[in-house]
């Protein structure tokens, strides 16, 4: 993993928050590609069991380099990406802002209100079904895209990443960031105890 070109103009705070669709048990990272991320230097926050339905433990992630956090709220609030797998439901649109970056599957055709909702927050909404490949075709939506691991989906949240940073110096402020790239107590996050219910 320590050879994928994941930006490096400026380190960035990734955020995974557990998904709360109905029936859906996948998660946006897992534990190999937050070794990837931290390896080239971004913050990952997890939300607390954010894996557990995909078989995937908090200890997996905090080995891997993520800090767990003890709620969404914070996931969303301190994440300058966030990275999910299905659409965001109703009650996640409140954590929609400008300045925002959400890297996920959109499905924005049938959703007029989360269409307008993303629209009006000013967040940079980029959807896995409208990602492109040099030859015009969709490889996030093949079944092959499964196949190509790791390098591969982490090779297009690198080039994302990248274009999120373009044209900043690599210790420029971002005004739009909403944290910093230290752990999330310094962040007035909310941190998972163990044994404690999270937030």
């Amino acid at each position: 993993y320590q050879q994928l070109r994941i930006g490096k103009v400026r380190d960035m705070v990734i955020g995974v928050p557990k998904e709360v669709k109905d029936h859906e048990s996948r998660v946006g990272v897992t534990p190999g590609g937050v070794h990837a991320l931290v390896a080239a230097g971004h913050t990952v926050l997890v939300e607390h069991n954010a894996g557990e339905l995909s078989a995937l433990t908090d200890d997996e992630y905090q080995a891997a380099g993520a800090e767990i956090v003890g709620s969404a709220h914070d996931v969303w609030r301190l994440a300058e990406m966030v990275v999910k797998v299905k659409e965001p439901v109703e009650k996640e649109y409140r954590h929609f802002r400008e300045g925002l970056v959400l890297f996920t599957y959109l499905h924005l055709a049938p959703d007029a209100a989360q269409t307008a909702d993303l629209v009006a927050s000013g967040a940079t909404c980029i959807a896995y079904e409208t990602v492109t490949s040099a030859s015009g075709g969709l490889p996030l939506l093949t079944a092959f895209a499964a196949s190509l691991g790791a390098p591969f989906w982490f090779d297009i949240l690198g080039r994302i990443i990248n274009i999120r940073n373009a044209g900043k110096a690599p210790n420029e402020k971002d005004p739009t960031a909403s944290a910093s790239t230290k752990a999330p107590t310094s962040l007035n996050a909310t941190p998972h105890t163990p044994g404690a219910a999270p937030v």
